[in-house]
């Protein structure tokens, strides 16, 4: 069985947390492609090439035939996801979308270089489109211990 896990949430939700428990997964992180010489920098006029780069991964995963990738990005807006589940569906992939709740406070607190104004922008399509019944509480992903066993 090959799956595609597709986490969806605001900026520190707690995304890339879950995605780590995942072991083996290949995982798809617009993150590591803003890391320059060792430091994290969020350029926005970057973006476009940032998930071009994302997009080349997922579809190089997809060929080398991965039995589970997981896209760690905040997919908040269906033109994001939707390239990702359709490719993956034709390629025999089980599709599971999972959305991390975590409130704007939270995100701004935990992300503070992510403008308030993404962030509101975000939460209000979250809120409007996503099924909770597949919702993880930020809360209680902020406490895992990666490091137990």
């Amino acid at each position: 069985m090959k799956i595609l896990v597709v986490l969806c949430g605001l900026p520190g939700a707690g995304k890339s947390t879950i995605a780590s428990l995942f072991k083996g997964a290949f995982i798809i992180n617009a993150d590591k492609f803003r890391i320059k010489d060792g430091k994290y920098r969020y350029r926005a006029k970057e973006n476009t090439k940032i998930f071009e780069k994302c997009e080349e991964a997922f579809f190089k995963a997809i060929k080398q035939n991965r039995k589970l990738i997981v896209s760690d990005n905040t997919n908040t807006s269906l033109p994001n996801i939707i390239p990702y589940e359709r490719y993956a569906e034709e390629n025999g992939y089980i599709v599971i979308k999972l959305f991390v709740a975590c409130t704007v406070a939270d995100s701004k607190k935990r992300r503070p270089r992510v403008p308030l104004k993404t962030i509101k922008s975000m939460h209000e399509w979250v809120k409007s489109h996503f099924n909770y019944a597949t919702t993880i509480n930020s809360s209680y992903v902020q406490n895992i211990d990666t490091n137990s066993n």
